[in-house]
């Protein structure tokens, strides 16, 4: 299940939620119990990008990969 990042209209908590996607839209707020919450747009991380690969080869790992 992915990590959702949710703001409530009414309260205005910033907090985040296990949830699945079919539930993703019907958090309440931990705060006031509100259903008037909104989720917020955030990042996430990747593997293998070149970045990655530029890291590990300066830590010793040479390849980009994973061992």
């Amino acid at each position: 299940m992915p990590l959702f990042k949710y703001r409530c209209n009414e309260c205005q908590e910033q907090f985040e939620e296990l949830v699945s996607f079919s539930e993703s839209q019907k958090v309440e707020c931990p705060n006031c119990k509100s259903k008037n919450t909104d989720k917020l747009v955030s990042t996430f991380a990747t593997i293998g990008g070149s970045s990655s690969r530029t890291s590990s080869a300066s830590c010793g790992g040479g390849n980009g990969h994973f061992t």
